[in-house]
């Protein structure tokens, strides 16, 4: 559960939070593969396997329902840019150790392969620096780096804390670190698989294979082990009873040094939803507690919906920037219930509606109305902090038609110092007019030509296909994922010769590739375990589905391709593919 009590996750489109005895349901951001985690702000960060933190520099609520051919500004952003890794064995067990640039010479693993167990360290037991670290597993490499996060204009920034080094690093093979918490004693927990085999059946390579069952990796199985780091003569705490604790306890425990106490209480507090609790809650959001622990506050008074607008002006008019920030998100609540009381209104007033259509909700008349609220927003894109200003863009978008909003988007569009809140402010800008996409196939697109029956078959046998084989990576609007996968919808590499893509699915693709004008660097598996008929079906869906109107593959296709590149092991690279006829 996240700061603003709602429910993530990843590879799901939705958002989940309970309020009043029910289940509200959101759609949000499909993010990518592991670790989801948040840092004091409630900013989500994760990774995907060869590329170890990305994140949401702004809440990906804003961009719910709107095409995905539509990139949303700060949204699975690439926090680290180095995916370089620094083990202390070698590793040849992984599944591309026989390219060239997988392995070093000494046979370490050079880049990330497996990241996952992104985590935020927000315990009070380590030293200070390390509050606030970003911590990444790699068990392929059998190691855990430790990232120093830094932010500028709202954007953040990732660095390895020991450079040439890792944080942890083992001599031991089996060592396969795959999760990582902070615990309530402070301490950082390591979920270590300690597993002989890391790779799906499906991507296993030949070469994967031989080294497991040679060294007998494969028979390592029942040994996972959880690992506590802490500093060395630490002292054991105790173990916490907060769900003994009374309401007041809670309310204090939101000042808490250890993030953990702080969201477990928080929790707490909103589950059991004490009105008893709500004058101390608004004591600590005046006190003088922190910027943290006022966060906590208001986002535990918004959970139980006894926010009161005049804590919200004053959280707009904070002189910590995050606080501002979390101001705009908190005031769309009781702008979004003035307008659901407005149509109320509306409804049960039919005459007066019909001869004052003012009262209707989304004009300007009826946004006014959340006076002083809806005044300051208009006002918040002047803010000299990066992530006020950006969250402002947003939040106008929210409130559009307004004529106001209008103008005040335009003007940081065009005249926006931090190109994070230019892109959000033109986003928002195309909430008036939503983006018209040109075809998914571009300027080549042709007619398609009526299929036959056994194609038709064929296509949706691959829709099967590609969503049990396909879609983790690739989604299913075909639009990929940042970091991860590059778009099939409207790709020149989907509409171009079929051999080459029959190639990358038999023996996959490695390196760099240009789609669509972007580089995407990625490592993908071979699928050559599938057969002629399943791979003739899979990228006919690719083909026609998403409005393409490229010619279907066929299984003879398959088979001839199959056969012309059997002995080869290495995956394609994108400027071999380009070279062939």
């Amino acid at each position: 559960r996240n700061l603003d009590n709602w429910i993530y996750g990843l590879y799901h489109p939705f958002r989940y939070r309970r309020t009043g005895g029910r289940w509200e349901r959101e759609q949000t951001a499909q993010r990518v593969q592991w670790g989801l985690s948040q840092d004091d702000f409630g900013r989500l960060y994760y990774t995907s396997n060869s590329d170890q933190l990305r994140g949401d520099l702004v809440p990906a609520h804003y961009f719910a329902g709107r095409s995905p051919r539509q990139k949303p500004p700060g949204i699975a952003y690439a926090i680290a840019e180095d995916q370089t890794v620094f083990p202390i064995r070698v590793n040849p067990g992984v599944n591309r150790g026989y390219q060239p640039d997988t392995l070093r010479s000494d046979g370490t693993l050079f880049k990330f392969t497996a990241a996952c167990g992104s985590t935020i360290y927000r315990g009070d037991l380590l030293p200070p620096e390390f509050y606030g670290n970003a911590f990444i597993c790699e068990p392929s490499a059998n190691v855990i780096r430790r990232n120093l996060l830094e932010e500028h204009d709202g954007v953040v920034t990732a660095r390895n804390a020991h450079p040439n080094a890792e944080f942890l690093a083992s001599t031991d093979e089996l060592f396969r670190p795959v999760n990582l918490a902070g615990g309530p004693d402070g301490a950082l927990y390591i979920t270590d698989m300690y597993h002989g085999i890391i790779q799906h059946r499906v991507y296993l390579t030949s070469y994967l294979r031989a080294q497991a069952e040679d060294r007998g990796l494969d028979k390592v199985i029942h040994h996972g082990r959880i690992w506590r780091v802490l500093p060395a003569g630490a002292a054991r705490r105790p173990q916490p009873r907060l769900t003994q604790a009374s309401t007041a306890e809670l309310v204090s425990i939101l000042a808490h040094a250890n993030g953990w106490w702080r969201d477990t209480a928080q929790r707490l507090l909103v589950d059991r939803a004490d009105p008893s609790s709500v004058p101390a809650l608004e004591n600590l959001v005046r006190s003088e507690a922190g910027p943290v622990a006022r966060l906590h506050g208001l986002w535990t008074l918004e959970g139980l919906g006894q926010l009161k607008p005049e804590l919200v002006a004053a959280a707009l008019a904070d002189a910590t920037p995050k606080t501002r920030a979390a101001g705009l998100r908190l005031a769309e609540r009781l702008v979004q219930a003035d307008r659901a009381s407005a149509s109320v209104s509306a409804a049960g007033t039919a005459t007066t509606a019909a001869t004052n259509q003012s009262t209707t909700p989304g004009t300007p008349a009826q946004v006014s109305r959340s006076s002083p609220l809806a005044e300051r927003l208009f006002k918040m894109g002047e803010d000299p902090a990066a992530e006020v200003q950006t969250q402002a863009a947003l939040t106008l978008g929210l409130l559009l038609p307004d004529p106001r909003a209008k103008a005040a988007l335009e003007l940081l569009a065009s005249t926006g110092l931090i190109p994070l809140t230019k892109d959000a402010a033109r986003f928002s800008l195309s909430l008036l007019d939503p983006v018209k996409t040109a075809g998914a196939n571009g300027p080549a697109a042709v007619a398609a030509r009526a299929l036959t029956p056994e194609e038709n078959r064929r296509l949706e046998a691959g829709k099967n296909l590609y969503e049990a084989v396909c879609l983790a990576c690739h989604q299913i609007h075909g639009m990929g994922q940042p970091g991860l996968a590059p778009p099939l919808v409207g790709s020149e590499w989907v509409s171009g010769p079929d051999d080459r893509l029959v190639r990358i699915v038999l023996q996959g693709l490695r390196g760099p590739i240009k789609v669509k004008g972007e580089t995407f660097q990625l490592d993908m598996p071979a699928l050559g375990v599938l057969d002629d008929d399943q791979i003739a079906a899979t990228l006919t869906y690719v083909r026609r589905g998403w409005d393409h109107t490229f010619e279907p593959v066929s299984p003879d296709k398959v088979k001839a391709v199959r056969a012309a590149t059997s002995t080869r092991e290495d995956a394609w690279t994108m400027e071999e593919l380009l070279k062939l006829p």
